[in-house]
């Protein structure tokens, strides 16, 4: 019975790798059609952003456009061919950078968190199957293999995350190559930070309750147990600072004043606003009624 069970879970996973491979291979050089593609590709030209955008991704968008046999990427800006068409002049550079890079980041993370476990007793050779195996599943993963050949930030803001998040492990519990990871981290948190202006915040916040719980996890162990430290939690909080100016600074040197609202105000209707108008629409004043239906309000 195992041995069946087994044969039809080795069945999915071949036929979900092979729809992944498919889906690749028959979608490269078209661009999937998103609103903010336009956008991007506009910020391109000038280099500039407002509140609402990241310069590095306009940054990358222009790289490629200097590459050999790149030029064209910009001049689909505003055009129907952006949304859906073929595309060929650097859309091919781009999407196979973007690819890349997604590899490169879950390869990091699983190699990761795969010696992590390996050195907790288990089968080295089983890690590096199990690695090699989900590296795979995720790579060809739909939304993953989708986002990595839009002209959009999630599939580098992906792989950025993923590299801080396994070099915060690398350097916080390693005890080999904390050069390295530190510079990684570093790195993975100013690209992905001007990727998207979120992310300087989930990053900082991320890594801030990561070393808050190391600290409480490892505070009862004897001194000569621990794999981390208050000196390793200072420097890790060091080098995510030394991001955040750094992004602090790019943001600023490229930013532009636009007419969209702040982004606190629209992170502020979008997050509590917006979601809770139809549970006060009774309480709300008659002119704001008159001006809002309450089918409005709960759309």
């Amino acid at each position: 019975m195992r041995r069946v069970l087994l044969l039809i879970w080795l069945t999915l996973v071949g036929i979900q790798l092979a729809l992944g491979c498919t889906w690749i291979a028959q979608n490269f050089d078209t661009v999937p059609d998103y609103g903010d593609t336009g956008d991007y590709l506009q910020l391109a030209r000038t280099l500039e952003v407002d509140a609402y955008r990241g310069i590095a991704y306009p940054a990358f968008i222009a790289g490629v456009n200097r590459l050999p046999g790149g030029a064209g990427l910009l001049r689909s800006a505003g055009r129907p061919a952006a949304g859906g068409n073929k595309v060929k002049a650097g859309v091919v550079y781009l999407q196979v950078i973007q690819c890349l890079a997604s590899l490169a980041g879950l390869l990091y993370f699983l190699r990761v968190f795969g010696s992590r476990a390996a050195s907790q007793g288990g089968s080295p050779w089983l890690a590096r199957g199990v690695g090699l195996l989900l590296l795979l599943l995720v790579f060809f993963d739909p939304l993953v293999a989708h986002f990595g050949l839009a002209v959009m930030t999630d599939s580098l803001a992906l792989s950025g995350s993923l590299a801080f998040c396994a070099a915060l492990a690398d350097f916080g519990l390693g005890r080999r190559r904390r050069g390295l990871s530190a510079l990684v981290l570093l790195v993975a948190f100013v690209l992905t930070a001007s990727l998207r202006v979120e992310k300087r915040w989930v990053l900082a916040c991320a890594a801030l309750a990561t070393l808050v719980v190391w600290l409480f996890l490892e505070r009862k162990l004897p001194r000569e147990e621990r794999w981390f430290s208050v000196v390793r939690a200072a420097q890790i909080a060091g080098i995510v600072l030394v991001g955040g100016l750094a992004v602090l600074y790019l943001h600023r040197s490229t930013h532009v004043d636009s007419k969209r609202w702040p982004m606190y105000d629209s992170m502020l209707h979008a997050r509590i606003v917006f979601p809770n108008v139809s549970k006060v629409y009774d309480e709300l004043p008659k002119n704001v009624q008159s001006k809002l239906t309450r089918k409005e309000a709960e759309r």
